[in-house]
């Protein structure tokens, strides 16, 4: 009861004489909740508390996840889970790799892309946890998907002290605020700042010259993603992550509005639409060293598929391979530039986006060089 005496005489001392800085004021008004919490015997734990007093006004922080819920930290986390490769992604590329103490499986199995990490404790799968291992590595924050695993499976096995941040971390239209809000409870880093400054250079470089394409004279594109399950062609339109890379390229997705979604379609359809540029999306490749080959098959078997060399796009041979491991999350914006000097070669013929690219593995991975030199992402490699 003495250190909720001295936390209240705390903040009756640091109360404002008159308007405080926003992130001041919350800081203020998350500790004074914490306490009278605490005082209910519902709080976060006077150690939590003690921490927060002596590091306000930079603590407690408060963010609201994607999954819709109020997250605080009463101090910067030191022993972070995460349970997915892009949460793994997006916390490197912010400076928290030294922090992390446990990962998803998909990390164990992916050492070429995450060297310092795939050695760590598994803590399960993405949607099945294993909830004695991550209370082993005794974690104060946890990061997941939104959806997977479902609370049944995560947030009712924990203790109240260890919150979980529930972030995508690889879907266009929330990826960079969920970034910025990640980096901000963290503590932020001279590397989310660095990150996010080259995430927004990249997308303003590629959106000033392709922004005022008419629609009329945007290129037109057929995504690709295999053999249909019951027939024709399998291809990806609105809500999947292959259509938003190529509208903020400035493409057309000549399936949008036929189809919504992963959907089939018929061979004689993608044929009479006539697509400019063909993207063949694959699971292969990535941090994958010699999987070039397969790239080039799904491209060779696409072209000489009957009636297919009536498609001006594989009639003037305008068929590319992206990997899955390009597309998604923090590489996202070489993504976009990728295909947007497929789409339009005269537009961005001054850049070298193979460049760009190397660059993004150099500053913002920690894969070696045998990735940045044999790594498969795309094809034609140029």
């Amino acid at each position: 009861m003495r250190w909720i005496t001295g936390l209240i005489l705390l903040l009756l001392i640091i109360a404002p004489a008159g308007a405080l800085a926003s992130a001041e004021d919350d800081a203020r008004n998350l500790l004074a909740a914490g306490i009278l919490s605490e005082m209910k015997g519902e709080g976060p734990g006077i150690d939590l508390l003690r921490d927060a007093a002596s590091l306000y006004p930079d603590y407690p922080r408060s963010i609201t996840d994607s999954g819709g819920r109020v997250v605080i930290l009463y101090r910067p986390p030191e022993r972070i889970v995460v349970m997915n490769s892009n949460a793994a992604d997006a916390a490197s590329v912010i400076g928290l790799s030294d922090r992390i103490v446990g990962v998803g499986d998909t990390i164990t199995k992916a050492p070429l892309q995450f060297p310092d990490l795939a050695g760590l404790p598994n803590i399960g799968k993405y949607n099945e946890p294993d909830i004695e291992a991550i209370l082993a590595v005794r974690p104060d924050l946890l990061i997941s998907y939104v959806l997977w695993p479902d609370t049944e499976k995560l947030e009712r096995h924990l203790p109240k002290r260890i919150p979980v941040i529930r972030m995508d971390l690889y879907k266009a239209d929330t990826f960079r605020s969920e970034l910025s809000e990640l980096a901000h409870i963290t503590g932020g880093s001279e590397e989310a700042a660095a990150y996010l400054s080259w995430y927004d250079d990249i997308l303003s470089l590629v959106n000033e010259r392709v922004g005022s394409i008419p629609d009329e004279e945007r290129v037109r594109v057929f995504v690709d993603y295999g053999s249909g399950k019951s027939s024709g062609r399998r291809t990806m339109s609105e809500g999947t992550g292959m259509h938003d890379i190529l509208v903020a390229a400035g493409g057309v997705n000549v399936a949008s509005g036929h189809v919504s979604g992963y959907a089939d379609v018929e061979n004689e359809w993608v044929i009479s639409q006539r697509p400019d540029v063909v993207l063949i999306w694959s699971g292969k490749g990535g941090y994958i060293t010699g999987e070039e080959a397969l790239f080039r098959e799904a491209r060779d078997d696409l072209m000489g598929m009957p009636g297919f060399s009536r498609i001006p796009a594989v009639r003037d041979d305008r068929v590319y391979v992206v990997s899955s491991a390009f597309g998604f999350g923090t590489v996202s914006p070489v993504a976009v530039l990728k295909v947007a000097s497929w789409l339009y070669p005269d537009r961005f013929a001054d850049i070298d986006t193979d460049a760009v690219h190397a660059e993004y593995l150099t500053r913002f991975t920690h894969a070696g060089e045998e990735i940045r030199t044999s790594g498969t992402f795309y094809y034609p490699a140029r």
